[in-house]
């Protein structure tokens, strides 16, 4: 047996959230996904008289917006022989189980890197990560459109297809803060917590929103260590925002995580990066999901190598990407000095 001492961070929240079986929708075929957009049409119905003449207007309600499979791959080798010489009487250690697992991990720790990393539209073969989605501005309200950061050279010019301009709705809620204090970054995200949360009054399964109460709150250890000392300040106050749960504070009882990325891509309180400075990112998992293909789902093949009669190579494969089926009900609040 070994002490695993491989992984690089400390927690594995892509990862994680993938392990759920809410958190991915798994699929057999097609190019991708798809989804279709109701959107509201921005008229008003009419107050009318007896006898009024009608007016019927037919409006563009709906729009598509469509997400491609992306892959990751990996491999390890073995030759023939470590197995017999590694076997009976002489067997000190599995030779092949570490690295099947390191090649597993380094997989894993790539999917995390990708997730929380800033998009680049010069990156086709990356999957469309977190921030992607859910775009920082400075400005508050429902004003998370394009990614445009300053670390790539090019813009987006949609999100999945969707031009913005034609659905001014598929936004995500944006703030900035100057202080982890009550009175400044906790008020602005109760604020957020309630602008984000959808109610639609259509009960007919067909015009439900996706959204829900699924969330989690991802940001650096700075602003959660900062958080923890708010909630332990009020621990004896009733109607708080923050309380503390088996070792993990809560806001208005949903999880705030910390994400180790953040802080190593230089993303931590008081040291603004420069594209996403100390994000609080207040994500709906119910509209935010992961697709899987269910027949590529770490795939392993076997196959020996050409050039060398003893090797054998393991090739894992995946096939999967990020999708944010309702914008709106998700936030970002980012540090400004």
């Amino acid at each position: 047996k070994w002490e695993f001492l491989a992984p690089q961070l400390q927690d594995y929240i892509f990862f994680n959230m993938m392990s759920k079986r809410q958190n991915v929708k798994m699929q057999t075929g097609g190019m991708g996904l798809e989804k279709t957009l109701l959107t509201g049409s921005g008229a008003s119905s009419r107050w009318v008289g007896l006898f009024d003449s009608d007016q019927v207007n037919i409006q563009d309600l709906l729009k598509k917006m469509r997400v491609e499979w992306k892959h990751i791959t990996d491999a390890c080798a073995y030759e023939r022989r470590e197995f017999n010489h590694n076997s009976g009487k002489y067997i000190i250690n599995d030779v092949i189980k570490p690295r099947r697992q390191d090649c597993m991990l380094r997989m894993i720790e790539t999917l995390e890197e990708s997730f929380f990393g800033v998009p680049d539209p010069d990156e086709a073969n990356l999957m469309l990560s977190l921030f992607y989605w859910i775009v920082p501005d400075a400005t508050q309200g429902f004003n998370g459109g394009l990614p445009n950061y300053s670390s790539v050279n090019n813009d987006f010019s949609s999100i999945a297809g969707v031009n913005l301009d034609n659905v001014p709705s598929f936004k995500n809620w944006t703030d900035t803060y100057s202080a982890v204090t009550k009175d400044d970054l906790i008020a602005k995200m109760r604020k957020a917590f309630r602008r984000t949360r959808w109610r639609s009054p259509i009960s007919a399964s067909e015009f439900t929103s996706e959204t829900g109460t699924r969330r989690m709150i991802y940001t650096t250890e700075s602003v959660l260590e900062e958080m923890e000392r708010i909630g332990e300040d009020q621990n004896e106050n009733l109607g708080r925002d923050l309380a503390s749960m088996d070792g993990n504070i809560l806001f208005k009882k949903t999880p705030v995580v910390w994400v180790p990325q953040f802080d190593d891509e230089g993303h931590d309180y008081n040291n603004a990066h420069n594209d996403i400075a100390s994000p609080i990112v207040m994500a709906d998992l119910d509209s935010f999901f992961v697709f899987v293909d269910s027949q590529d789902n770490f795939y392993k093949t076997e196959q020996k190598d050409p050039k060398c009669h003893n090797q054998f190579n393991e090739f894992y494969d995946l096939s999967l990407n990020t999708f944010c089926a309702n914008r709106r009900s998700n936030a970002i609040l980012t540090y400004s000095s």
